[in-house]
């Protein structure tokens, strides 16, 4: 029935987002042991999202990219963004989807919103990290925290299970 219709734009916006924001790190770290010789990754790390690797394969070999016009070029034009830690052009593209006040609820989208801005400067620090762990020597907590608009307990959580991981 109509009332309870899923609408296709946003279900396909949650659907890449959410793609976005467990397979950029794990593509920054790929790429940060491509460029490392030192650091050797016995075990290849699986694509979590094929559907959206691909998809961002072909998004990163374009000669040119224009502005983004469907849910999926924001979000691909996001992720890019959010590979080498740029979570404020991330966020913009990302929140900036009309697809958002598609959900139903009252305050349900802005909920929503808040609980992604959240995740994409998370992901945006490790991605960052994986990105330039080479370098940096020593990096300051403080600095991170000013740098993705974080709490200083949110950067501290994340970045022991990053250490713990071997990541």
């Amino acid at each position: 029935p109509y009332h309870m219709h899923i609408n296709l734009d946003l279900l396909e916006c949650c659907h890449l987002t959410s793609a976005m924001l467990l397979e950029v790190p794990n593509m920054s770290l790929d790429d940060a042991n491509q460029r490392s010789s030192t650091h050797r990754n016995h075990h290849q790390r699986r694509a979590i999202s094929r559907h959206f690797r691909k998809h961002m394969d072909i998004f990163i070999c374009l000669v040119f990219t224009g502005p983004p016009e469907n849910s999926r070029d924001h979000v691909l034009a996001a992720s890019k963004a959010l590979m080498v830690g740029d979570w404020k052009t991330a966020n913009d593209l990302v929140l900036g989807l009309d697809a958002w006040n598609l959900i139903p609820g009252k305050g349900a989208a802005e909920s929503v919103k808040t609980i992604v801005a959240a995740k994409l400067k998370a992901e945006a620090l490790r991605a960052y990290l994986f990105a330039y762990s080479t370098s940096y020597e020593s990096l300051s907590l403080p600095v991170l925290c000013a740098m993705f608009d974080l709490e200083t307990a949110t950067a501290y959580s994340i970045i022991p299970k990053m250490l713990i991981n071997h990541e």
